[in-house]
């Protein structure tokens, strides 16, 4: 039987200035580096979480050429307190294109990677 969802993967431009921002701003922890160019697995995972991030290079001549970088992903992040992690979060200049929304499941807001990669952040109620 399927135990949990490990790694999910996230294309990205620079998988530099993309694990700079996940883990400088975010504050997100890096799990695993190892490749070169062609390939490297790079993976950023909340501290203490269980899912992580492939932080995937894609774009021309890559194992992802063809496939889009930007837009909503589908994941969503858990927060104790969205509008505290909002204001932290945009005070480290990451870009949220919806502020926290009060919803009748809970507070939602959409936080964006420098690639354009949309995630909820979410607090259940």
């Amino acid at each position: 039987m399927i135990a949990k969802i490990a790694t999910v993967t996230v294309l990205v431009r620079d998988q530099d200035a993309a694990a700079a921002f996940y883990v400088e701003k975010l504050g997100f922890e890096k799990r695993d580096d190892v490749g070169a160019t062609d390939y490297r697995w790079l993976v950023v995972a909340p501290r203490g979480g269980q899912t992580q991030i492939y932080l995937a290079r894609g774009g021309p001549g890559t194992l992802h050429e063809g496939e889009p970088i930007g837009g909503q992903t589908g994941i969503m992040f858990e927060s104790q307190d969205v509008h505290a992690t909002y204001l932290e979060l945009a005070g480290r200049g990451v870009r949220f294109p919806q502020v926290p929304t009060t919803l009748p499941y809970g507070i939602q807001a959409q936080l964006e990677d420098p690639d354009g990669n949309v995630f909820l952040l979410q607090q259940s109620q």
